[in-house]
């Protein structure tokens, strides 16, 4: 397979678009860079920086910064305390309000300071919020099988992500975007088989299934549908060649399964 394939272009897509990392415009779906962050925007905080700015020099001069007036202190605790507040909660004000007590203001008062600590507060805030959003991700796994002890933690970790984001598709779609590129190898190395007797349905159907399954990847699943496909084809074979008296007695018997069956083949005198 190519470098830049099809296959692992659809792949890293499905990826991506794992953890709500695409937004549409128009009719379009346009995908970011991975990024879960929602609230370490830079652009926003920089802009939501000026705007206060503009209400300091106001306030404090009456004067909006584009007059081009010589004007340095453009910052104060205040605009900190606001600032800070409507990004991180009024429950810092608490904070800030033990730091003005003690005196440690210095920093506080310098925009680029109050603006690199509400950025590294947010983007910790973020990292946080992604770690447990990929661990309810992959708690899913565990809905495939017989769940372990504390399994209704994990169904409860779960539930509390069901208002915020899709756990569930986001699992699967980077389950998928994974093992995409594999998939079409296996089935660009299928060939179709050609059949001398029309095909019963439940063989063709089960045969596609067994197909699928191998492309998928679930390789126990595919032998096990092989396995039912022989089974039903081996029936089918016996019957348009004169054992079904016998095929009925191996049921009544219950002993019917594959190894029954290629034993009352092998009683044919074509095989």
């Amino acid at each position: 397979m190519a470098l830049n394939s099809k296959a692992k272009q659809i792949g890293a897509v499905l990826q991506a678009l794992a953890y709500h990392d695409f937004e549409f415009l128009g009719m379009d779906v346009y995908i970011r860079d991975y990024d879960p962050g929602q609230l370490a925007d830079e652009k926003a905080l920089s802009t939501a920086a000026e705007k206060q700015t503009e209400q300091h020099l106001l306030l404090h001069h009456g004067l909006p910064s584009g007059d081009g007036a010589d004007v340095r202190d453009d910052w104060c605790f205040e605009c900190t305390r606001q600032f800070i507040s409507h990004w991180l909660g009024s429950w810092w004000d608490d904070i800030l309000a033990a730091a003005q007590k003690s005196g440690s203001l210095e920093n506080l008062m310098v925009k680029e300071m109050a603006t690199t600590l509400t950025m590294n507060i947010l983007r910790f805030l973020d990292k946080d919020r992604a770690d447990k959003m990929r661990e309810a991700t992959h708690a899913v796994r565990v809905r495939e099988g017989l769940g372990p002890a504390h399994a209704e933690d994990i169904e409860t970790l779960l539930k509390s992500w069901e208002d915020d984001d899709d756990r569930v598709t986001d699992f699967y779609a980077e389950w998928l975007g994974k093992r995409f590129p594999a998939m079409i190898d296996r089935a660009e190395a299928l060939n179709a088989i050609p059949a001398r007797k029309q095909v019963p349905e439940p063989v063709q159907r089960y045969l596609v299934e067994a197909s699928r399954c191998y492309v998928f990847g679930q390789y126990v699943a595919c032998l096990v549908v092989c396995r039912a496909a022989i089974e039903i084809a081996l029936g089918d074979f016996l019957d348009r060649n004169g054992k079904k008296a016998a095929l009925h007695g191996l049921q009544d018997r219950r002993q019917d399964g594959l190894a029954a069956r290629i034993a009352v083949a092998e009683s044919l005198d074509k095989w």
